[in-house]
């Protein structure tokens, strides 16, 4: 296969292809897109919440999906990791972020945004392992400002954190002190595919597309909707995230199942099953 010239052509008879394209799920973040582009010409691409997703792909729904990295040590097999490719994040990213109301000695109550289960997972690691606090998580949307005054902090991911560390001063970037702790970046997903259903041309193709993505990311951000400059946004995709899953990413998400499966936060720590 061709993956290049496949890639550079949509499918002349698109009433055909539907029916066989392979159907994949991810999120509709700013950070998302360079995984993404031009998928849509040769699978049937929709985008879900991360708890929606992992439900679509425990129960098989969809062929490819990109799932969160805790939620990977909750499958019970049946999924390969597509080799290669994943989303991380090191330093003051922005990407995850706690924002809280005083000093980090006083969190007791956190409120935590939905689709946060890898985030939340590390930020209590990270509460119990340097803070030595034992947080009370509770799952809450809504205006972060609102939220601190009935929590003592609030844990966000994804474009809203990014925008509101503009406004909000008082937080910790989760990946930062990941890799302050650990000396690796952090680690917030990674695509998987149906064993049954995908193949090596499947993460082939999907690894072409990373890099186009990849090579264009100023107009990725150009077409974003996100309420800051497209020059941040593209600095962001740029210099703050990471999108190849390197033996430090395959090193950090054993020490976060690890950690996880210390303090039972999962049944059990997950072998890493690729794609051949």
């Amino acid at each position: 296969m061709d993956i290049q010239n496949l890639f550079q052509k949509k499918s002349q008879n698109v009433d055909e292809s539907s029916k066989s394209q392979k159907l994949v799920s991810i999120g509709d973040e700013l950070d998302d897109q360079p995984l993404i582009f031009k998928l849509d010409d040769n699978y049937k691409l929709t985008h879900a919440s991360s708890e929606k997703r992992f439900d679509l792909i425990k129960n098989g729904s969809i062929d490819i999906g990109f799932i969160s990295a805790i939620d990977y040590a909750r499958l019970k097999g049946g999924w390969r990791i597509f080799p290669g490719i994943c989303k991380s994040s090191m330093n003051d990213s922005k990407r995850v972020i706690l924002f809280f109301n005083k000093s980090m000695g006083n969190l007791k109550k956190i409120a935590v945004f939905p689709s946060c289960r890898t985030s939340k997972t590390a930020t209590d690691i990270l509460m119990r392992e340097r803070y030595q606090l034992t947080c009370n998580y509770h799952e809450e949307g809504g205006e972060i400002k609102d939220l601190l005054k009935k929590y003592d902090a609030v844990l966000i991911s994804g474009d809203s954190a990014f925008e509101n560390t503009t406004v909000i001063k008082s937080y910790l970037d989760i990946s930062e002190e990941w890799q302050d702790m650990t000396g690796l970046p952090f680690v917030h997903g990674f695509w998987v595919g149906n064993e049954v259903r995908v193949s090596t041309k499947d993460a082939q193709f999907f690894l072409f597309a990373l890099k186009m993505g990849l090579e264009n990311l100023k107009t990725i951000s150009d077409e974003n909707h996100l309420s800051i400059s497209p020059e941040i946004k593209t600095d962001y995709l740029y210099s703050r995230i990471n999108y190849f899953m390197t033996d430090e990413e395959k090193a950090s998400l054993e020490e976060l199942y690890r950690y996880a499966f210390f303090y039972g936060m999962t049944e059990y720590i997950p072998d890493f099953n690729f794609v051949e």
